[in-house]
């Protein structure tokens, strides 16, 4: 995917979540995408509507 592209999932799901990093796993239709966050990348509001966001399933 190339930057200023969106695509859509159906599912997301945090594999991982520590102090530094979050590792998530996007599913759709069979086609699973794993995304590393670093947390020095997004503001803590944003990272609270993403978990919003992933416990509602509406991703």
């Amino acid at each position: 995917m190339r930057q200023g592209n969106k695509q859509s999932y159906t599912q997301a799901v945090v594999l991982i979540h520590n102090p530094f990093f979050q590792l998530i796993e996007f599913v759709n239709s069979g086609d699973k995408k794993r995304i590393v966050l670093f947390l020095d990348q997004i503001t803590n509001h944003q990272l609270r509507l993403l978990h919003l966001k992933i416990s509602q399933n509406s991703i």
